[in-house]
């Protein structure tokens, strides 16, 4: 059994070699700084709707037991509201391309909540743990 969230998505983290300074190849992205030498670029709408893919692919073989939450308020502190990374319409289309592409054979749960919020938490974990005690059932 699995509950998949997809916590993080919307950035990459980067080590630097030099302190606050973002390679060129980010310069264009929306930022910030995670530490001195950690950089949090937010990656584009089409680039998350390639993960969207990359995990839609990785999930190809998933047959059951298998929950994929979404939060629909933002995957990290950084992409909630107020956040540095905040971008609902690049939410939107990675969200879409999960749920157009992941396999049918897994269940998609929507929240209007953030990824780091209690309550989401607490609902993945509940997810969880009843997949389990089901899965002892059998």
């Amino acid at each position: 059994p699995q509950v998949l969230v997809p916590g993080g998505s919307e950035h990459i983290g980067l080590f630097l070699s030099e302190e606050h300074v973002m390679p060129e190849k980010y310069k264009n992205h929306m930022n910030t700084f995670h530490s001195p030498i950690i950089a949090a670029p937010r990656l584009k709408a089409d680039e998350l709707v390639d993960v969207a893919k990359e995990i839609a692919k990785r999930l190809q073989y998933t047959k059951g037991d298998a929950v994929f939450m979404i939060p629909l308020r933002g995957t990290s502190r950084y992409g909630v509201e107020g956040g540095p990374l905040r971008d609902p319409a690049g939410d939107k289309a990675f969200f879409e391309a999960l749920k157009t592409n992941l396999p049918k054979t897994i269940e998609i749960v929507e929240r209007d909540l953030g990824a780091e919020d209690a309550e989401f938490v607490r609902e993945a974990c509940d997810r969880l743990i009843g997949l389990i005690e089901s899965g002892k059932k059998k």
